[in-house]
């Protein structure tokens, strides 16, 4: 039983598509789980909407929730990001460390460098795995929008390949999911949660989490 957990990401919404049914699940077994997004997200829209709309993603799913002020888009330049996370872990002391894997989910350059931050913390850590290839459209899309923040020259075999070593079924859970996700009405921009990022992004990802220990 997971007694207290830590999920560490790069801006408000990862921590609802990407991991929010392991979250919500954890919480609602009895676990403390705390939710720390380095940035407000002020690439992607109003910091001030943002940062209310995590508080509401954290509140459908149970759990707490803390955004810093670090700079959208150049976590990768940010030499002090490393130490920041070991003192959030020193001082909560979570059995596990939640993040996106190394490939950033879609190969996003703040993701990654977070993740880095993250597997240097002393903790255990856990990566969020997805199907393979499943998020190479996002990256392709963006790659094709002249996004900056994304890593240049992937193959579709380069999204998802990593094999999982912990599976969470997040059946029990999947409407607290889905409600976090909707919490996100700036990113969603008129879709439906479920077309988080990609068409038919929920039933993608279907109703079991992965997650994989650092390589």
């Amino acid at each position: 039983m997971i007694e207290r957990a830590l999920a560490v990401v790069a801006h408000p919404d990862d921590e609802a598509w990407a991991m929010g049914g392991t979250l919500a699940l954890w919480a609602s077994l009895g676990a403390e789980v705390r939710v720390l997004s380095m940035t407000a997200g002020e690439a992607g829209g109003d910091p001030t909407i943002r940062r209310a709309e995590f508080a509401a993603s954290c509140a459908a799913l149970g759990v707490t929730g803390d955004v810093l002020d670090l700079p959208d888009g150049s976590l990768a330049s940010v030499r002090g990001g490393p130490a920041l996370v070991r003192d959030v872990v020193g001082a909560f002391a979570p059995s596990v460390v939640l993040t996106l894997g190394p490939d950033g989910g879609y190969a996003h350059l703040d993701h990654q460098a977070v993740t880095r931050w993250v597997d240097r913390c002393g903790a255990p850590v856990l990566h969020a795995v997805f199907p393979p290839g499943l998020l190479h459209p996002v990256w392709r899309g963006l790659r094709r929008a002249k996004f900056p923040g994304v890593a240049k020259g992937l193959s579709r075999e380069a999204f998802g390949s990593v094999n999982a070593d912990v599976f969470v079924d997040i059946t029990a859970v999947s409407e607290r999911k889905r409600a976090a996700m909707a919490a996100h009405a700036s990113q969603l921009r008129g879709r439906a949660p479920e077309d988080f990022l990609l068409p038919g992004l929920l039933d993608a990802l279907g109703s079991t989490e992965r997650w994989a220990e650092p390589r």
